[in-house]
């Protein structure tokens, strides 16, 4: 339980059986302009010490009923931030070693011969305390304020996630139309409308990639992220349908997939989420086509590794500067250089794919020399 201080002058419990070593710590304390209260054996300490609020606790060891080492575990207990000096005869010097074990926060001699080592102990404890309960509420107020942030989080990706999927929704019916467009049904298309078409077609799938990335975000930060695993052929339940739309997109980018740098044949399988490996070729495809200079190879491919795979994706271009090698895969990362700036891109689509394959149990990374090559290399294992 979390005591809050109420009064200004520092207030001390003294627990002790002695009538004589209460009155003489009291009116040490007092001159030194502290509030005292007095307790006579252990029962009455705690009692006292869960009606009200104590700065510090001095408390003997031996006592009659309940000692010293008893009080102060009850007290931690009772009150986390407690800050207990004992008290102990010369004899007793091992026992009070024992009680800062159980968290005292000192012990003090008797006879009480030199009285500034008492108030020294006490003012040092006093501080102690404060801090301790300072810290508390720091940490309180943080929790709050995080717990407050979590909410609006959560309610942000939600939006995100609602607005997305209209969008999404509203695109494939653009989409629709423009196909019927593009089949003449409706009169034939002049070459520049073709071109517009084609526009059209590019920018409705770049959206829609960032739309699906923004979906992904959104189950990734809220932690829904459900990975429904089954046995797939990669490239029948997977690449197929990845490599009919990266293809046309290459192609509009007059750059070719060089197959005969790898490939992934029919064949290769393991237990997976389908739709999720689809998110996480196509990121990477998409991002080789985005970063690969005129003329460049794309590829990619994969290697059996027994109980794993490692697949990778390659291409032929800006590359990464080595600073940022180790960010890549961060949040909202976009690479700051005159060979990647105008890029269009949310810097969702690398963190995505990092979630993705980590959600399956496994890891991603990234070789590359600048203004050279990137080979993006992730396993994942069989079963």
């Amino acid at each position: 339980m979390e005591k809050t201080r109420l009064k200004i002058n520092p207030k001390i419990l003294v627990i002790d059986d002695e009538e004589g070593i209460r009155k003489l710590i009291s009116a040490i304390l007092t001159k030194e302009g502290y509030d005292v209260i007095l307790a006579k054996d252990g029962y009455e300490g705690l009692d006292f010490y869960q009606k009200d609020f104590f700065d510090l606790v001095i408390t003997d060891v031996k006592m009659p009923g309940i000692d010293g080492i008893e009080v102060l575990k009850r007290m931690k207990e009772y009150d986390e931030n407690a800050e207990v000096i004992i008290l102990t005869g010369h004899g007793n010097l091992s026992t009070a070693i024992s009680a800062i074990k159980e968290d005292a926060y000192d012990f003090v001699p008797k006879p009480l011969d030199n009285l500034r080592v008492l108030t020294s102990a006490v003012e040092k404890g006093i501080k102690k305390r404060s801090l301790k309960l300072e810290n508390s509420r720091l940490l309180k107020e943080l929790k709050q304020t995080n717990n407050e942030l979590s909410r609006k989080n959560k309610n942000y990706f939600e939006v995100l996630s609602f607005i997305s999927h209209e969008l999404r929704n509203a695109l494939s019916i653009v989409s629709g139309f423009i196909a019927i467009l593009l089949t003449g049904s409706l009169g034939e298309l002049n070459e520049k409308q073709s071109e517009i078409m084609d526009k059209l077609v590019e920018n409705i799938e770049s959206i829609n990639h960032l739309l699906v990335n923004y979906m992904n975000l959104s189950k990734i930060e809220k932690n829904e992220l459900t990975v429904d695993k089954t046995e797939l052929d990669v490239f029948i339940d997977v690449l197929k349908d990845v490599v009919d739309v990266i293809e046309l997109q290459a192609k509009r980018n007059s750059l070719d997939i060089d197959l005969s740098w790898g490939g992934i044949p029919k064949g290769v399988k393991l237990v997976a989420d389908a739709s999720m490996l689809r998110i996480i070729f196509l990121n990477l495809l998409f991002n080789a086509i985005k970063y690969t200079k005129a003329g460049g190879k794309i590829a990619y491919g994969y290697k059996d590794c027994g109980d794993h795979y490692l697949f990778n994706v390659y291409n032929e271009g800006a590359g990464i500067p080595l600073e940022y090698k180790d960010k890549v895969f961060d949040k909202f990362m976009r690479i700051n250089t005159n060979a990647h700036k105008g890029k269009s891109g949310s810097g969702l689509g690398l963190f995505t794919v990092k979630k993705l394959i980590e959600a399956h149990g496994g890891k991603i990374w990234v070789e590359t020399e600048p203004n050279a090559w990137t080979n993006f290399l992730f396993e994942l294992q069989k079963e």
